[in-house]
C-alpha cells in the first residue's frame, strides 16, 4: 500500500477483502473502487469516526491482529479559501 492520498477511483491501490471501505466516496464510486481495490465490504453512509470503526472491527469474523483500526481523514482543498 502506498502513502495515503486523494486519488481517482481507478488510481487507488490494490488492497484486499481484509479492508472495509467507508464514507460517501463509496456511495458515489463504490463499483469502481471495489473493482480496483479488491475491497468488497463497504458502507457509504458510515462515517470514519473512531467509535464506528471499532464497531465494524468487532463485527468482523476474521481478526488477524488485536490492533484496533484508526481513522485517517484525507481531504481535498475543499475547505481552503482563496486570499485573493
Amino acid at each position: 500500500m502506498s502513502a495515503e492520498r486523494i486519488a481517482k477511483p481507478d488510481e487507488i491501490d490494490i488492497l484486499s477483502s481484509d479492508f472495509i471501505g467507508v464514507g460517501t466516496g463509496w456511495g458515489a464510486y463504490g463499483e469502481a473502487l471495489s473493482r480496483q481495490s479488491g475491497v468488497d465490504n463497504f458502507v457509504s453512509d458510515f462515517y470514519p469516526k473512531s467509535e464506528n470503526l471499532i464497531a465494524l472491527y468487532i463485527g468482523k469474523e476474521s481478526k488477524e491482529s488485536d490492533e484496533l483500526p484508526l481513522p485517517t481523514y484525507l481531504r481535498n482543498n475543499v475547505a481552503k479559501k482563496s486570499l485573493k
